[in-house]
């Protein structure tokens, strides 16, 4: 006797997908990416690790890149004032690490320098470190705040843990929202949203159906995310053009929290896109860290004393020497970028990202 072929009691994966709704599937996304923030937070208060921080810092980013699209499939009533919160904690925990990450550069820039440029470097340091006090100061304030305003319960309630069993269109009363049908919003969460520098202006437009299934609305984001980093394809090769280069790495990075967001949807080939997305992301990052370090080396001398001021005039020479040392690397920096680039247009990334916005028959 033949043995029949097993199969499952679900349906195939896609049929799955297909009746796995978008708002369900939201409210679990978006928990999850909840609990990943509040779980370090107390390291983050407790000690001075900045290891600590960026890993609130990134979580928070997840956190955000999936409330940016669950915005149709919730009330707004309650679900701004959260989405919000989730900005602000980036912006809170930014503050701190953006500094962590200058420091670290001028750790390892000081071990390679000496006399006016290591003096200049010592200046930067002190300047920085008490900046970074400051920043840290606010930041444990504003986090124990969260606990006090009641922020931690409300996401706990609106978020809760998956049950076991959940019906694939279960939600709570009353989440439903007043217009279920396609809406359009702006897709870095709406017109308030000031994002990351540079990105409000240049915003794409997602149109969810929190109605309709996880599969046709995830392939529908990622079609947009797609498109929002591929315009910025002819930018590229610009070394100018250092505004729309930080544009392109939010682009980069937005598109790959989509993929990370949906592993059921995008599988085995999705994530493969992802370690291309990780190597782009990377090298359009260090090109921005040199960008954000030549504009405070050209920030500080621009505010040195009389040239009579021997002290000035030390550390004008070592800020000098600095700022060439950043733009020649900035230069390696952006020819790194774009060999990047060409290499992914030569294995026809962009063919294969978009293969992944087509539902399967």
């Amino acid at each position: 006797m033949t043995a029949k072929p097993a199969v499952s009691k679900g349906g195939s994966k896609h049929e799955q997908l297909q009746d796995r709704g978008y708002r369900e599937a939201m409210r679990d996304a978006i928990g999850t990416q909840w609990r990943s923030v509040w779980k370090p937070i107390p390291a983050v208060i407790a000690s001075e690790d900045p290891e600590a921080v960026h890993k609130v810092r990134v979580a928070s980013r997840r956190l955000r890149a999936a409330m940016d699209v669950g915005v149709d499939a919730f009330p707004r009533k309650w679900y701004r004032p959260l989405h919000k919160t989730a900005k602000r904690i980036t912006r809170a925990l930014g503050e701190v690490r953006d500094r962590d990450v200058m420091l670290e550069a001028l750790a390892r820039e000081r071990k390679r320098s000496t006399g006016p440029e290591r003096r200049a470097i010592d200046h930067l340091i002190a300047d920085i470190t008490r900046d970074r006090k400051r920043a840290r100061k606010a930041m444990v304030r504003f986090l124990a705040e969260l606990d006090d305003e009641g922020v931690r319960k409300e996401t706990k309630r609106r978020f809760p843990r998956p049950k076991r069993g959940r019906a694939a269109l279960g939600g709570t009363p009353g989440d439903q929202h007043p217009q279920g049908d396609a809406r359009t919003h702006r897709a870095d969460g709406g017109p308030d949203d000031a994002g990351e520098p540079g990105t409000s202006r240049h915003a794409p437009m997602l149109s969810l159906d929190p109605g309709s299934s996880l599969e046709t609305n995830a392939r529908g984001v990622l079609a947009v995310r797609i498109e929002d980093l591929f315009r910025y394809g002819p930018i590229i090769p610009d070394a100018e053009a250092s505004e729309a280069l930080h544009d392109a790495r939010i682009a980069t990075k937005r598109l790959r929290y989509t993929l990370e967001l949906f592993p059921s949807v995008f599988g085995e080939d999705g994530g493969r896109a992802i370690d291309g997305l990780k190597d782009l992301q990377e090298e359009l990052g260090v090109l921005h860290d040199h960008d954000v370090r030549i504009a405070l080396l050209v920030e500080r001398l621009s505010h040195l004393g009389d040239d009579n001021d021997p002290k000035a005039n030390e550390l004008r020479a070592g800020f000098e020497a600095l700022l060439q040392r950043e733009r020649d690397a900035r230069a390696t920096s952006h020819a790194a970028v774009v060999e990047r680039w060409y290499r992914l247009e030569r294995e026809q990334f962009g063919a294969t990202l978009r293969a992944l916005t087509v539902v399967p028959e």
